[in-house]
């Protein structure tokens, strides 16, 4: 089996076949496994046995017989496990296993209790409305916090934000920072908001299993759901930060003593008018595997622009914003980047779903330069439900930021089903005022659904919006949603200009993706995505120059070109 990229996941394993009657399963990472199938658990003289290879298949390590040993190999660790004995080896010294392992049928089984023991798997239990259930954990540093990420608030000289996600005994949180290089005792402290919601968890469904319309109408029913729990959001923001110095931070529980590692950042440098970002767009995902080839864009991506100022993503995060072991995907495929590189984003149609954008504002704590623009207005009658929420919970998705000399204004397009007018209408007279009112040589607006798509089909963003952008001089547009990669000439006026704006429907960062099938007579460049080939864009500013590169993650150019002024 191909060694995987993402840290070993953890294991759930239900209670012991004595506490059910009917035939028992273990949930092992969301995998529901029956006793019978090919790689079922076995009860064995009152202990349950899980299939080795199974445990390799849900926590990515490498599997292989050598000698009448199972040799199991992790990112730091080779095991050795002797066949229908209790003699173990972890990196070459004897452990002994508490119960001998059986072969049956071909496969070879070690205890449950061994399996938490030998390999340090996590083991957690739940029960809802009389079913005993193991929901999928990712444990943060083991500890019970994770997905976290950074963002902009505000001035990216002198201000920065955090947000994650947290179980419910780890209501009091705290983050800590300091400059690189000082010592702990310099540690300030910042307590963070919280909120608490209900989240549910799709276990591991395909894209074929899960119904794509999944609400929530405020009592935590999710349907398609196998089952939820609540969890705590957290958010800190830290200010009066000095421009162009490194910080360090950590978040974590002081009443357990439990911290994450050290994370580092750098805030904008005064006068820094020349920097480097990355484009993505539509990670998109369901499982694990689909998250593997956002991991790989993000990797490709920073070999190459290995200092990005940060990363803009043009959304779809998730198959569904309702699901939060989506959500943990996403969030693992990033770690180690949005840590540290803030992360800035455009609400997508996948992640709107329902009223789901409130997990959108969850995860992500964005500028607040747009708040209220939707206070007071009552949605028409007839009004999707999804609608009506991005109208409700419109704060957060609506922002502007500035770094070195280009102002990057951010909107909520909504859904392509049903009628977004009344969304895109609210945006409108801020979106205006906010890019005529920036003294920044550079515009660059971020879009989920497109001004100009490549498959044109509900085209509100244009109408709501390219007025706008022609009046305010909009240098560049980028795009997402529709999964392929295409850029339009130089627009103003709905025709092709000499003097006018470039859209860039930026591709797609993972897996899933449309045939570029349409020309427009718009339509400068237009290039389908190869299967298993995601995309990725840098774009480079100074004080005379855009310079954009679009690339496949095996190096082939798929666009460039230079905008100057």
């Amino acid at each position: 089996m191909k060694k995987r990229i993402f840290p070993i996941l953890l294991l759930v394993i239900m209670t012991s076949a004595s506490a059910v009657s009917a035939a028992p399963q273990i949930r092992l990472n969301n995998y529901v496994i029956d006793f019978g199938e090919d790689q079922a658990a076995e009860e064995i003289e009152g202990e349950l046995y899980i299939p080795l290879r199974k445990i390799g298949e849900l926590c990515h390590f490498e599997i292989d017989w050598k000698d009448g040993f199972a040799v199991i190999s992790g990112e730091d660790d080779e095991y050795r496990i002797a066949a229908n004995s209790d003699i173990a080896y972890k990196n070459g010294a004897e452990e002994k296993l508490s119960e001998k392992t059986y072969i049956l049928n071909d496969r070879m089984l070690i205890s449950k209790a061994d399996a938490k023991n030998v390999f340090k798997l996590y083991d957690d239990l739940d029960q809802k409305e009389g079913e005993i259930g193991l929901h999928q954990n990712f444990k943060f540093n083991d500890a019970g916090f994770y997905d976290l990420v950074t963002t902009f608030t505000g001035d990216a000289k002198t201000q920065r934000g955090f947000s994650w996600e947290a179980e419910l005994d780890y209501d009091d949180m705290i983050l800590q920072y300091k400059k690189s290089g000082e010592a702990d005792d310099k540690l300030s402290e910042v307590v963070p908001s919280c909120e608490k919601a209900a989240v549910a968890w799709a276990n591991n469904k395909t894209y074929e299993e899960v119904p794509v319309s999944v609400y929530d109408l405020g009592d935590y029913s999710y349907s398609y759901a196998s089952m939820f729990d609540h969890r705590l959001f957290y958010k800190a923001e830290l200010k009066d930060l000095e421009a162009g110095t490194e910080y360090v931070y950590r978040i974590g529980s002081k009443s357990k003593d439990d911290f994450s590692e050290f994370y580092t950042f750098k805030t904008e440098a005064e006068d820094e008018n020349a920097f480097s970002m990355i484009g993505v767009t539509d990670p998109q995902g369901r499982t694990i595997e689909e998250y593997a080839y956002y991991a790989k864009t993000l990797n490709t991506a920073l070999e190459e622009c290995n200092d990005p100022a940060f990363i803009l993503n043009c959304g779809d995060f998730t198959d569904n914003a309702y699901y939060d072991d989506w959500w943990r995907y996403f969030f693992e495929s990033s770690k180690g980047t949005c840590e540290g590189i803030p992360l800035m984003t455009a609400v997508g149609n996948h992640d709107v779903r329902g009223d789901s954008v409130r997990f959108y504002n969850y995860h992500f704590n964005n500028p607040q330069n747009a708040k209220g623009l939707s206070e007071g207005f009552v949605p028409s009658k007839g009004t999707t439900i999804t609608i009506a929420a991005c109208i409700k919970y419109l704060d957060n998705t609506v922002y502007s930021f500035d770094y070195g000399n280009a102002h990057f204004a951010v909107v909520n397009t909504g859904s392509d089903h049903g009628n977004a007018i009344e969304l895109l209408s609210l945006q409108k007279e801020w979106l205006k005022n906010d890019l005529q009112n920036t003294d920044k040589k550079w515009k660059i607006l971020a879009t989920h659904r497109g001004i100009y798509a490549e498959k044109p089909r509900n085209q509100t963003p244009k109408e709501a919006f390219l007025d706008i952008v022609d009046e305010c001089g909009v240098d560049l547009v980028l795009e997402g949603h529709d999964h392929t990669y295409m850029r339009t000439h130089k627009m103003k006026g709905d025709k092709v200009s000499e003097e006018g704006t470039i859209y860039a429907l930026i591709g797609s960062a993972a897996l899933k993706r449309y045939d570029a099938t349409d020309v427009h007579e718009w339509v400068e460049v237009v290039k389908p995505l190869p299967k298993e080939l995601p995309n990725y864009v840098v774009i480079s500013f100074d004080d005379d120059k855009i310079s954009y590169t679009a690339k496949l993650i095996d190096g082939t150019e798929l666009d460039s070109f230079e905008i100057e002024k």
